[in-house]
């Protein structure tokens, strides 16, 4: 579950620096979500990453400010 409040941040890593491409996040940065006891999608468009360049996912709760986070690698 996650209570109203909770924070979701997307941030795009470039690590692919050799192929003149800068790897961003275009849309879905971040945002609040409301009350939920079920899981949700929430949807991040990246602009200009290839294999190798990383997204990393945080989520942080209102209350205690408790940081989840997760990174996966663009295959």
């Amino acid at each position: 579950s996650m209570p109203t409040g909770t924070e979701i941040t997307a941030a795009a890593i470039d690590s692919t620096s050799g192929n003149d491409l800068s790897c961003s996040v275009a849309a879905g940065a971040s945002a609040k979500i409301p009350n939920t006891l079920v899981p949700i999608n929430y949807p991040v468009a990246l602009k200009d990453c290839a294999a190798g360049d990383s997204v990393r996912l945080e989520v942080k709760t209102p209350k205690t400010g408790t940081v989840t986070a997760f990174t996966a690698v663009i295959p």
